[in-house]
């Protein structure tokens, strides 16, 4: 108790919130959501999270993000040449059925 962390925001994207730890509550096991045993934190703020949402520092918070929105920025980047690759199949096919549509009588 009375240790200082860091968190992200639940309500602003990215945001780095800092608080103390007030209460610590152990979670028991449970087969349907986790493996292994966690813990819940209550801090100074009212906030209750998970022992795996908050960091040590506000460096490792930073590196999570720019991890994260690497992580994302390359989905993304996956997601739209697989978006490309099907409109330009689908402009093919277009052009092709446009074709035989003119040359019906």
């Amino acid at each position: 108790m009375g240790d200082v962390v860091y968190y992200l925001s639940h309500t602003t994207p990215y945001a780095i919130k800092k608080s103390t730890i007030v209460a610590k509550k152990e979670l028991p096991y449970n087969h349907h959501f986790r493996l292994l045993e966690g813990c819940e934190l209550t801090l100074a703020n009212g906030t209750v999270l998970e022992y795996n949402d908050i960091f040590d520092s506000k460096e490792q918070a930073i590196a999570y993000i720019v991890a994260d929105l690497k992580s994302s920025l390359a989905y993304k980047r996956i997601a739209l040449q697989t978006l490309q690759q099907e409109i330009a199949t689908e402009e093919r096919l277009l052009t092709f059925f446009e074709g035989k549509q003119k040359k019906l009588p």
